[in-house]
């Protein structure tokens, strides 16, 4: 009996050291589980982090500020590949002296260094003894040995287009990178890649705009000098009068298509200028339906197949740029009388809604399709090319949206096919409501009103 309970107790032993074993293995998985978890939510908020950052070196100097910690290293490096010079230039690092820095500035691709290995082959390299592993360059193991690298991890930072450049974190303490932190490593490269890319496409997409606006800027003033002496030559002969009929239309048509010419071109430049963040803004203090008055009036002078009609149900004062909101003016009004090819009324209010000054462009034209409305203020869009031959390149409704944007304000549609659009735009208010329409009719071709319910009414009509 005496050794049957020693050899339970044996056994009890046993089973005890059992368990101590499996509840350290579980408590060791459950350490790398949570280590793994932490790594995976680091990865997705610097993926995050990265969405933001629009240019190279702030992509890369998160690479080697973020990526340090996460794959718990002491030094980080970020090269670029140059692929025409065949060459690793570096970007940002992080925790190594000036020298080191100097060394590494230049990489070239047939280098026994790890980075310049990892760009040839595509390949992450994970050395967990640097000084003892690269051979054949004693300044790089000297280099090492003067930082104090004792083991390092590089993965390649590939794209679509090719190799983007190379992706180092060493580690001072005898502690090599483990699998986990490899993979890490390796994911943290395809991320700072995509970034990389993008940050590059942005600065590519700058660059190209900058040239594009410069050369417009440069073409537009070599147009219109000529374009600008032209109309006037053709203006003091019109002046001039003993031309027969024929002469005499053929200088106008002379005139308006010089006009044209103009338009387009200051179209083209707010455009560029609009894409490339130049757009510049004047704002001064204004009467909204004043000037809504003075583009009524010589629309009308264009379009006498149409009625144009201005009501002012609100008289305000907005702080904005003259001549930028002339031109939305001009746009909606333009594209009211052309998307009523037969003629009829268009419609112009002016009122104040919750602080804000709208003005709405209203007509009984063609109206817009359900399924063309989505791309309506997209640029070069025409919702129907052939309804005039004069259609324009379908900027108007783009430069007006961007130009009311950038006065804080908002543009608006509602359109029925067959039954006409009203196009509507906000801008604040800058005071008080005016207490009336002003000085009077403009230049006679106004006639004003008092309706039944007090608002006033200004009817632009023609000569005829």
């Amino acid at each position: 009996e005496r050794p049957a309970k020693a050899s339970a107790g044996d056994e009890l032993e046993v089973l005890g050291e059992s368990l101590d074993r499996m509840a350290r293995e579980v408590q060791r998985r459950v350490a790398e589980v949570e280590r793994a978890n932490a790594r995976l939510a680091a990865l997705t908020e610097t993926a995050e982090t990265l969405v933001g950052q629009i240019t190279v070196q702030d992509v890369a100097q998160l690479a080697v500020e973020r990526g340090t910690a996460i794959v718990a290293g002491d030094t980080a490096v970020v090269w670029l590949a140059d692929v025409r010079r065949q060459e690793l230039r570096l970007l940002a690092s992080r925790n190594l002296s000036p020298e080191a820095v100097a060394a590494l500035d230049r990489v070239p691709f047939d280098s026994p260094l790890p980075a310049a290995q990892a760009a040839r082959t595509g390949t992450l390299i994970k050395i967990e003894d640097l000084a003892a592993t690269v051979r054949g360059d004693d300044a790089i193991r000297e280099l090492a040995r003067r930082e104090g690298i004792r083991s390092l991890v590089v993965a390649p930072l590939r794209t679509r287009s090719g190799l983007a450049g190379a992706l180092s974190y060493g580690r001072r303490r005898p502690v090599p990178f483990a699998p986990p932190e490899k993979h890490t490593a390796g994911a943290l490269a395809d991320v700072f890649a995509v970034a990389l890319e993008r940050a590059q496409l942005i600065h590519d997409l700058r660059a190209a705009l900058r040239v594009r606006e410069e050369f417009l800027n440069l073409a537009a003033h070599e147009l219109k000098t000529p374009l600008t002496t032209f109309k006037g030559y053709t203006q003091v002969l019109m002046r001039r009068g003993s031309h027969d009929e024929e002469e005499a239309r053929l200088f106008r048509t002379i005139n308006v298509q010089s006009d044209r010419m103009a338009h387009v071109i200051d179209t083209l430049v707010d455009v560029s200028q609009i894409q490339s963040g130049g757009l510049v803004l004047r704002p001064t203090r204004m009467d909204l339906c004043q000037l809504v008055q003075e583009v009524a009036r010589v629309a009308q002078e264009a379009a006498p197949r149409h009625q144009l009609s201005v009501r002012c149900v609100d008289l305000a004062e907005v702080e904005a740029d003259r001549e930028r909101i002339r031109e939305v003016l001009v746009n909606l009004l333009e594209n009211a009388v052309k998307y009523s090819p037969h003629g009829g009324p268009v419609e112009v209010t002016v009122e104040a809604r919750a602080g804000d000054a709208v003005v709405s462009v209203r007509d009984y034209g063609i109206g817009i399709p359900e399924e063309k409305q989505a791309q309506l203020f997209e640029a070069f869009y025409q919702v129907a090319p052939m309804v005039s031959p004069t259609t324009g390149m379908g900027l108007g409704l783009y430069i007006s949206r961007e130009i009311v944007r950038r006065h804080g304000g908002g543009i608006w549609f509602r359109s029925e096919e067959g039954k006409g659009s009203t196009f509507s735009f906000s801008l604040r208010l800058a005071g008080a409501r005016c207490s009336g329409l002003g000085s009077g009719p403009v230049d006679g071709l106004a006639r004003e009103r008092e309706t039944t319910d007090g608002h006033r009414w200004t009817g632009i009509a023609t000569d005829g």
